[in-house]
């Protein structure tokens, strides 16, 4: 029997039929089964979590993950030994990383993104970013939990963001797994 504590209030969910409308078309990333902290976590109950979500997510939606966003970014060196034993191919953190460069194979699981939808410098990250002249790929890796759009009443933000940062002949838009694996 596996026995954890989930420390976070869940914040309002989706049924499945709205799921899979809103969704369709979008890469699907795992975040676990019940939304602990995998690092207060067994071996066997990380293997759990991260096996349970993946079957949830396969079976509801029709789609096989291939990544993971940590729940509150929590992870450790069993965490990435385990997933790495499941397949994952990359492990999202919260962290943001203020910059464009890709992550190198060995730190797929543990990438941080570009930043977060409603921190300042999104702004001027994303002016240096339509402004450059890169040799080689650079990749601009937004976070954000959809339910902050409604509760941080951020749509209007990230509407504006997506004004500016769209249409561009020279950015290649893709999924987390079209752009990093």
């Amino acid at each position: 029997r596996l026995i954890h504590e989930n420390r976070r209030r869940p914040a309002n969910r989706l049924c499945i039929e709205e799921m899979i409308g809103i969704y369709k078309n979008h890469e699907i990333a795992m975040h676990t089964y019940t939304h602990p902290f995998l690092t207060d976590l067994t071996r066997e109950c990380v293997k759990y979590e991260v096996l349970a979500d993946y079957a949830r997510i396969h079976a509801d939606l029709g789609t096989a993950p291939v990544g993971i966003a940590y729940p509150m970014g929590a992870y450790n060196d069993t965490v990435l030994e385990v997933l790495r034993e499941c397949g994952v191919k990359y492990g999202r953190t919260n962290r943001s990383s203020y910059n464009f460069e890709l992550p190198e194979k060995d730190e797929l699981l543990e990438w941080k993104f570009t930043c977060r939808h409603h921190e300042e410098q999104l702004w001027s990250l994303a002016e240096q970013f339509i402004e450059l002249k890169p040799d080689r790929p650079q990749l601009f890796s937004v976070m954000g939990h959809s339910y902050e759009f409604k509760t941080e009443e951020d749509w209007e933000k990230i509407e504006r963001f997506c004004e500016l940062i769209s249409g561009k002949d020279d950015i290649f838009y893709g999924t987390n797994a079209d752009c990093i694996l």
